[in-house]
């Protein structure tokens, strides 16, 4: 279970920086679309009042037009839902010794991948088009050495802030590397010659 502090597999003395979700302005466009969907039946309804008076006080037109209304009304639920679980699963997590990319592929499946700081090579943001501009979200893209050679925070809020935030770590990380490298680093060990009787120590 996820929270603030604690994630699945999470090693002994890491911690949670900041965590990121896609802004929410991206599903609130998701949210208008879905709501102008949920009146098309309305204005069925009003056209075929007008037009056909008679199919709604048939006996087999007016059931059959709730039908098809609760099966377009249950579809509408069932994207709305899929949307909502694909904007609000998919996560970006920084701690303080790796970063961690969660998406959410349909209601069933889910991709994690994740990288070490120590790995991370150059870090970048983007923020193209009229609404990101307004509102200030845009795409953090992280280049790194491992498999996965490119990370992408997907239109998250305040991209450039995030992406300064995200190289801060990266060097306390890769400072912290190297002073444990250095304290491990044991002094070269000076063996002498001593003799004793027959046999040199």
């Amino acid at each position: 279970m996820f929270t603030t502090h604690h994630y699945p597999h999470q090693r002994p003395d890491e911690r949670i920086v900041f965590y990121l979700r896609r802004y929410w302005f991206v599903f609130f466009k998701t949210m208008l679309f879905y709501a102008v969907l949920l009146i098309f039946p309305y204005l069925f309804f009003l056209l075929s009042e007008t037009l056909f008076p008679n199919l709604l006080s048939s006996s087999v037109g007016f059931p059959a037009i709730v039908i098809g209304a609760s099966i377009y009304y249950l579809f509408i639920w069932l994207f709305f839902f899929h949307a909502f679980a694909d904007y609000y699963l998919d996560m970006w997590i920084v701690t303080n010794h790796r970063i961690i990319n969660i998406e959410q592929e349909g209601l069933f499946a889910r991709v994690i991948s994740e990288q070490d700081l120590q790995r991370i090579q150059d870090i970048t943001s983007d923020i193209h088009g009229f609404f990101p501009t307004l509102f200030g979200y845009g795409n953090v893209h992280i280049q790194t050495a491992g498999e996965q050679q490119r990370f992408t925070f997907e239109q998250v809020s305040h991209a450039a802030e995030v992406a300064r935030n995200i190289q801060t770590q990266v060097r306390l990380c890769q400072a912290h590397g190297h002073t444990l490298a250095g304290a491990n680093q044991q002094a070269p060990i000076e063996r002498k010659a001593v003799k004793t009787g027959e046999f040199v120590l």
